[in-house]
């Protein structure tokens, strides 16, 4: 009985180390602060509005027909689907509005996630 004992509780640390790892190699799957700071490194505050169309469209997060707010956004802004992730027993969705000031720089990388259910 010890040694079933042992292995049910090695094989629940490896779920754990492969949940875990899981979870920091999905950036979206991080607090809302944590995928902002994520995106400010591939999009820092001050880009024009160009720059971060472009990194957007690079990594399929910009649609030109998804461009909707949810509205909390004023000002310009460009919308991007990050993408989504299972978390039991749903997918969350992750959006981002990447918002800018009257000189169309980035003043704010907002993030919003939804979670689809029943």
């Amino acid at each position: 009985m010890a040694l079933k004992g042992r292995l049910f509780a090695v094989a629940l640390a490896a779920l754990g180390l492969i949940l875990g790892g899981l979870t920091v190699a999905n950036p979206l799957r991080r607090p809302e602060a944590g995928v902002s700071s994520w995106l400010a490194k591939r999009t820092p505050l001050g880009s024009s509005w160009e720059r971060v169309r472009d990194v957007a469209q690079q990594h399929g997060w910009y649609n030109p027909n998804l461009q909707g707010s949810d509205g909390r956004t004023s000002g310009p802004y460009i919308r991007g689907e990050l993408g989504r992730y299972w978390s039991v027993p749903f997918y969350t969705y992750v959006t981002v509005f990447w918002e800018f000031d009257s000189s169309n720089r980035l003043a704010n990388i907002r993030i919003w996630k939804t979670v689809d259910s029943i």
